[in-house]
């Protein structure tokens, strides 16, 4: 819990710095779970074929914060209504992809948040955020040679903005890293 709301507290002091401000130790600590509280796949009722028994993005939000899962949100920063990775964003998919890799995290796996603004409808604003989610783990698999079976895509679409003051505002367009079992 101190440790989550440790990682918690740098984030929101960096103003969600992009991963590449932190070390690869400070993501592997922030990524690594308390001992007996890893979030499962299963538990969430997500993964590639559970698609039509998704209990919805609310849900597995509720799930997360329940269970106190390790996560870190990162700037992985989208143009509007774009799932297209910029060269900025990709840097920081690379750092985040050397915690990922790193022998201490190679028995979990991670849920891959892609998240909206909060313009448009859920119709067009869940794709998209699955989209960018998608489009986070090709790279982790393409680029970094992150195991793709280590990676569960999923779109939360605009159901946890990150500044709700400003819901249309672009730090809403990002990318949550969840350690799974």
């Amino acid at each position: 819990m101190i440790r989550m709301l440790l990682a918690a507290a740098c984030l929101a002091l960096s103003g969600m710095a992009p991963a590449l401000a932190q070390s690869t130790d400070d993501l592997v600590n922030a990524l690594t779970p308390p001992v007996n509280n890893v979030l499962g796949a299963n538990h969430l009722g997500i993964g590639v074929f559970a698609k039509e028994n998704d209990p919805g993005p609310e849900k597995v939000l509720e799930l997360i914060e329940k269970t106190e899962a390790a996560t870190i949100s990162v700037e992985i920063n989208f143009a509007f209504g774009s799932s297209e990775l910029t060269e900025d964003s990709k840097t920081s998919i690379d750092k985040v992809a050397a915690a990922i890799n790193d022998p201490r995290l190679k028995d979990y796996k991670f849920l891959v948040g892609g998240h909206t603004d909060a313009k448009g409808p859920d119709e067009v604003n869940d794709p998209l955020a699955r989209d960018r989610a998608q489009k986070v783990v090709d790279y982790l698999a393409y680029y970094d040679q992150v195991d793709p079976t280590r990676l569960v895509p999923y779109g939360f679409g605009k159901h946890q903005l990150k500044n709700p003051a400003d819901p249309y505002a672009a730090e809403n367009r990002r990318v949550q890293f969840v350690t799974l079992q």
